[in-house]
């Protein structure tokens, strides 16, 4: 690159930085304004933080919920479709595999369980088309 082009390279990166400049710049302002707006009303930036908290927390305890219920379900049809079990056999099968989930303290501990008894390796990370259990 020669001189030149350099200078121009220098130009067009520090026109760059002044448009992303003003685009903050004004994002900021709008944000002061819309702050504004809602502390004429009443609500502080802490009342938002606090709300944006409480859903997050709620968000997570749902789906939180939402994942054991769809786990233990398909657990338990599986558990019906493969191996005919019934359901006395099915309630005992959820109810250890609940007393393990409570005895283990993290998902290393349990997916390190599953690796020395079963010799199965549990991969979380699986990529498109690849199976998530491996012998």
């Amino acid at each position: 690159m020669n001189r030149a082009e350099r200078r121009a390279e220098s130009r067009r990166l520090q026109h760059e930085a002044e448009i992303e400049a003003k685009y903050l710049a004004k994002r900021d302002a709008a944000k002061k304004a819309a702050m504004a707006k809602l502390e004429r009303n009443g609500i502080t930036a802490e009342d938002l933080r606090r709300e944006y908290e409480r859903g997050r927390n709620e968000s997570i305890s749902e789906m939180s919920d939402f994942a054991m219920k769809m786990i233990y379900c398909g657990f338990a049809l599986a558990l019906k479709r493969e191996f005919k079990f019934g359901p006395e056999r099915v309630l005992r099968t959820l109810r250890a595999a609940d007393q393990i989930i409570l005895e283990e303290l993290t998902t290393e501990d349990i997916i390190d369980r599953v690796s020395r008894e079963l010799g199965i390796e549990v991969r979380f990370e699986c990529k498109k088309g690849e199976e998530m259990f491996d012998v």
